[in-house]
């Protein structure tokens, strides 16, 4: 049996932990022996609960303060030591950084699941995004193996050696249409009419997602039977609900455990984003059975050249595209290609683990 060991910083929610919590949830445990290292203490709104509802090891070192960066190397190297895996797997820049410090002597497969240099420079600016996308992939090429989650990303990192390309994948148990009578009751439960048509946003709310673009969009152009759930958090929270400015039509959730709820009693989901790997939240409404609508940047436009249907696009930024297409865009058929499930991401992984396994052994 290989024991692999996934490091992240917690099990918070998020796309990144839905990633590889579907990872892990369908991984042949009669193959694998799974361990999850977290090396923080879980935020509010974590997955926790969850993850110990599956056939792993959970390993929790809480640490806090200085310590999440420094005087850490002899307490990471032990529990990695207690544990012993065969194969190290990080999806994130402080694993990265433990792992590629403290851990050489460890087979590693490293996953990117973005365009480093644009996610960094919304969290941390220009400049020092760009010094912290470039160190993490420094990290990255130590490692045994590459993956990234599509092949924008995949053309974009080429140069660098043993990459794949393995899609994110969403678990067909966890993400489905519901029925007529179960859309109603959930609709019911938010005090919704039947005959309303619901859109969705779900995630980050911030520059990245272009989260304004949504709200100008929908408060220009919505009609009377529309409504908007903006379900998360970020940076243009305040912004956002100052422009909705009470409209009674616009719902704004915050951070929620139950994100399923929205999706199930929705009919279209919207993502402006500006740049991404392959978004976790449109798959999941994909799953689900909602028509997207999709700002056209090379990550959304892959559903469709993978042969999904069921979604249209607008310009990025474009709020009187948006705007239209909110208007005119009507329920149609529905389906996810395969590659984009669960099953398929974990059994492309398993071939990765089993190959890195057999090196070792050689």
């Amino acid at each position: 049996m290989v024991k692999i060991l996934i490091i992240n910083s917690t099990l918070e929610r998020s796309g990144l932990t839905n990633v590889f919590y579907n990872l892990v949830k369908h991984l042949d445990k009669s193959q694998f022996d799974i361990h999850i290292l977290t090396l923080s203490k879980e935020p509010m709104h974590s997955r926790l609960n969850d993850f110990e509802q599956l056939n792993v090891n959970l390993h929790r070192l809480q640490l806090e303060g200085v310590r999440r960066f420094f005087f850490n190397k002899i307490i990471i190297q032990e529990k990695i030591k207690s544990i012993a895996p065969d194969i190290i797997h990080t999806f994130s820049f402080r694993g990265n950084f433990f792992a590629s410090r403290y851990l050489k002597i460890y087979p590693r497969i490293v996953t990117i699941q973005a365009d480093l240099k644009e996610n960094y420079q919304v969290d941390y600016g220009r400049f020092f995004g760009k010094i912290v996308a470039a160190i993490e992939l420094h990290l990255d090429k130590s490692a045994n193996y590459i993956t990234v989650c599509s092949n924008t990303l995949a053309k974009k990192y080429g140069y660098l050696k043993n990459l794949s390309c393995i899609p994110n994948g969403v678990s067909q148990q966890n993400y489905f249409a519901l029925s007529i009578d179960e859309k109603e009751k959930l609709r019911l439960k938010f005090n919704l009419d039947f005959d309303k048509e619901v859109f969705v946003c779900a995630g980050l709310i911030n520059e990245r997602k272009d989260s304004l673009t949504v709200v100008k969009a929908f408060l220009e152009y919505a009609t009377q039977k529309q409504v908007l759930f903006m379900v998360g958090s970020g940076t243009l929270l305040d912004a956002c609900k100052e422009l909705a400015n009470n409209n009674p039509q616009i719902y704004f959730t915050g951070m929620v455990d139950t994100v399923m709820d929205y999706i199930g009693m929705a009919d279209f989901f919207i993502s402006a984003s500006l740049s991404e790997g392959m978004p976790n939240a449109v798959l999941e409404a994909g799953f689900a059975g909602l028509n997207l609508i999709l700002s056209n940047i090379p990550a959304h436009l892959e559903l469709k050249e993978n042969n999904c249907i069921g979604m249209c696009y607008f310009d990025s930024s474009n709020k009187d595209d948006l705007g239209r297409l909110i208007q005119s865009f009507q329920r149609s058929e529905v389906k996810m290609s395969e590659i984009y499930s669960a099953n398929s991401m974990a059994s492309s992984f398993q071939d990765i683990y089993i190959k890195l396994f057999g090196n070792k052994l050689n």
